[in-house]
């Protein structure tokens, strides 16, 4: 049986988010959480990097668990690659329908996955990601020299929608200096019953209309 556009489509992308690699760096942490009190136009990392210390991760928290992540990942040197602002709205590029082609995608690769408000803005991408229940067959284990833990199916998610897009855009453009920054932020929303996840849908709603690109070089 021949395969259709789509589904050749479809296996491309379970290459990449399907190949188990992992970066090196250590996303294993994790602490309970308290409930977050942010007003609706602040930071919806700034309690997570507090209880953080500065780590990007939660200590021991096993990022397989059921659960609300609002996550941010960055091109490298924050250069303007999806598209551009304008009068508030984002207008996405070839770049950028690339993106978003693939972020919607996701669904279908991992079944236990829902995919709620995302942007992808000039260099940068929010989006919220729910874990609906943990899947065995989807957890990411890797045991470095002096690091133990569980990298988690957030980061294999994210990881593989990279791989995917650059590999596409470096195909389609032959663009090689296309290059995501290393890693991402995460927040997990604790309470998503309560306010907080309307905060956070908010905060993805009006970034555009907000968005002016020196505020994110710190990310």
């Amino acid at each position: 049986m021949s395969c259709t556009p789509r589904d050749r489509e479809v296996q491309y992308i379970v290459l990449h988010f399907t190949r188990g690699r992992v970066g090196r760096k250590n996303f294993t942490r994790g602490r309970t959480g308290r409930k977050s009190r942010m007003p609706f136009n602040q930071d919806p990392f700034l309690e997570e990097k507090k209880r953080r210390g500065g780590r990007k991760r939660l200590r021991d928290y096993d990022y397989n668990r059921p659960g609300y992540y609002f996550v941010t990942f960055c091109i490298e040197n924050m250069v303007e690659v999806f598209g551009e602002v304008v009068a508030g709205e984002m207008q996405l590029n070839e770049y950028g329908e690339i993106a978003e082609k693939y972020w919607q995608m996701i669904p279908q690769i991992y079944a236990n996955v829902e995919l709620l408000d995302y942007v992808i803005m000039p260099n940068h991408i929010h989006a919220i990601i729910h874990i609906l229940y943990s899947n065995e067959t989807e957890k990411v284990d890797v045991n470095l020299p002096g690091k133990d833990g569980h990298y988690g199916q957030v980061s294999k998610i994210i990881k593989g929608f990279k791989d995917a897009v650059t590999t596409k855009i470096r195909e389609r453009f032959d663009d090689n200096e296309f290059t995501w920054e290393r890693s991402f932020h995460d927040s997990i929303i604790w309470y998503p019953e309560s306010a907080d996840l309307l905060r956070i849908k908010m905060y993805i709603k009006n970034n555009p209309k907000k968005y002016n690109s020196e505020n994110y070089k710190d990310l």
